[in-house]
């Protein structure tokens, strides 16, 4: 909780700097913590949230797709490599990934190219999708 509690002052460089360093090699729960508060700091930490997004085991890759929202969510235009990191993500298995992926680029007002949204609830996902709406 504490953890969460920094979120408020995340955008201040010194809590930034602890949330990055927690994010890393702080105890899992503390690790989740820190990479979703990391979502109200600011926004050179996308790269990061992109790496944790793309990398990791569950639910890892789904804190850190929240976290990115809350990035897009607070800024006036998302820069190019975000939207080609949001892009890449919506290619994921995680069904909670692709689907944080898609409200990031929608909150956006942006689009994949040759990419279709309704291709990633197709069949070829359905049983992905029901086990994490199950959950």
């Amino acid at each position: 909780m504490a953890t969460l509690a920094l979120a408020w002052h995340a955008a201040d460089g010194d809590t930034e700097a602890i949330l990055r360093e927690l994010s890393a090699t702080g105890p899992s729960q503390v690790r989740l913590a820190a990479v979703a508060a990391l979502g109200f700091a600011g926004p050179d930490v996308v790269p990061e949230l992109l790496t944790h997004a793309s990398e990791g085991a569950w639910p890892m890759p789904a804190v850190a797709a929240f976290a990115l929202v809350q990035q897009v969510r607070r800024q006036e235009a998302a820069s190019p490599e975000t939207l080609a990191g949001l892009c890449g993500l919506i290619e994921r298995r995680d069904a909670y990934v692709r689907a944080n992926a898609m409200v990031a680029l929608t909150l956006a007002g942006a689009r994949c190219e040759g990419k279709r949204p309704q291709g990633f609830w197709g069949p070829a996902h359905a049983p992905m999708v029901r086990a994490a709406a199950a959950r």
